[in-house]
């Protein structure tokens, strides 16, 4: 299987996940999400934010699926995004008090990077 093929793979199913994971469960199952990670309340207004806004990164995902290397600065912008988002969560565990199961989040964050940035054809989209 060429490079291409797995990078278009990878991301329909990175996307769909996590069109489930952050959007789809933080305005439907809130209730589910934050039992799920350890959380002991919530408050709901925010957690409506966080669905909406997660849609934007979600979508990008589906964008660079369909056409990976005229994205190139779109695949750029969601690897430096999702290293970004897990700092984020790193403050936020150690010194915010969020629960340990979020240490889920840094791992998917840093993954997608990681993945990004191994299976995104770099060299070919600059040579476009």
């Amino acid at each position: 299987m060429d490079r291409m093929r797995v990078l278009k793979i990878y991301l329909w199913t990175a996307g769909i996940f996590c069109l489930f994971y952050w959007p789809v469960s933080h305005w439907f199952y809130p209730e589910w999400y934050h039992r799920l990670m350890g959380f002991t309340s919530y408050e709901d207004s925010f957690v409506k934010i966080i669905g909406t806004l997660s849609l934007l990164p979600v979508a990008g995902i589906f964008a660079l699926a369909l056409r990976p290397l005229q994205n190139r600065d779109l695949a750029a912008l969601l690897t430096v995004f999702a290293v970004l988002m897990a700092g984020t969560y790193v403050f936020v565990i150690l010194f915010r008090g969020f629960p340990a199961r979020e240490w889920f989040n840094v791992a998917l964050l840093f993954g997608n990077a990681a993945g990004l940035c191994v299976l995104y054809p770099w060299r070919e989209a600059f040579r476009q």
